[in-house]
């Protein structure tokens, strides 16, 4: 009988710890972000910068565009450049793009669309669960990280939007 009920405590004490853990203070500070997979990572952008996330339909290509560009696409009568996030972060990538997201996101004036594979959740975050970027990232990843943070006990990369655009002007200058 005392086996079944420090068993009882423990799972009590487990469960509260979960609730505590999931709590978000509401003076607590949130970043609401934008989950999506890319070659079966997990990765974010800010959704204050996210314009629209639409699913893939047709995609034109131009050629002599530099390999990280997929091409062109209309949105809402404004014709938009898709790049390949794959491509910039050194991803493996594959052929296949059925059922890829284009995530449109928006830095100053500029929009630009970026091929996901999935697209998760849009959340807020506690500002406090995003950590430092690891020491171990590879240094084309790295160029473009803001922290990590977990979702649903899977670590989420958060990739800067801004630095993004700077690489790919950087890029289009060369």
């Amino acid at each position: 009988m005392a086996k079944n009920q420090n068993l009882d405590d423990l799972i009590s004490r487990l469960e509260e710890k979960e609730k505590e853990a999931s709590i978000i203070y509401a003076d607590e500070e949130t970043e609401q972000v934008v989950i999506f997979e890319l070659g079966g990572s997990l990765f974010a952008f800010p959704g204050k910068q996210v314009f629209e996330i639409t699913t893939f339909e047709s995609i034109t290509t131009v050629p002599g565009l530099p390999s990280y560009f997929s091409g062109l696409i209309t949105l809402r009568g404004a014709v938009e450049a898709v790049v390949n996030l794959k491509y910039l972060l050194n991803l493996p990538s594959d052929s296949q793009i059925y059922g890829t997201r284009i995530i449109f996101l928006k830095s100053d004036d500029h929009v630009l669309g970026g091929l996901a594979d999935l697209v998760f959740d849009v959340i807020a975050i506690p500002r406090s669960n995003i950590h430092p970027p690891l020491q171990t990232l590879d240094e084309i990843k790295a160029e473009f990280v803001i922290g990590d943070f977990e979702y649903k006990e899977k670590q989420v990369v958060f990739l800067s939007i801004t630095k993004i655009f700077s690489k790919i002007a950087e890029l289009s200058k060369a």
